[in-house]
């Protein structure tokens, strides 16, 4: 988390939304596939970086979106549509 905070808020110039996304999405795909945690977990987690510290600007942008959401339907037992949607997010970039 600190270094989220450190590439969005502490840069000189400006972001650089999508090789950030890039960045960060890379990330957080090493960690999902990497089964260290649970899935409602990682869900919790995921909101917690889209509601913590993205910026507006970014926030309300696919993939970035997807963090705010994804884990809902976990609420009503469809892990499968959740993990559709956070490895949609993880290849966005990949277009």
């Amino acid at each position: 988390m600190q270094r989220i905070h450190k590439i969005i808020y502490k840069r000189q110039e400006a972001l650089n939304g999508a090789l950030f996304g890039q960045y960060l999405f890379e990330k957080l795909k090493k960690i999902y596939f990497s089964d260290e945690l649970q899935i409602d977990e990682f869900g919790r987690k995921m909101y917690s970086i889209w509601n913590t510290y993205l910026p507006d600007c970014l926030a309300k942008e696919e993939p970035f979106w997807t963090l705010s959401y994804a884990d809902d339907c976990l609420s009503y037992g469809d892990e499968k549509q959740t993990r559709e949607l956070y490895e949609k997010a993880f290849d966005f970039y990949q277009k």
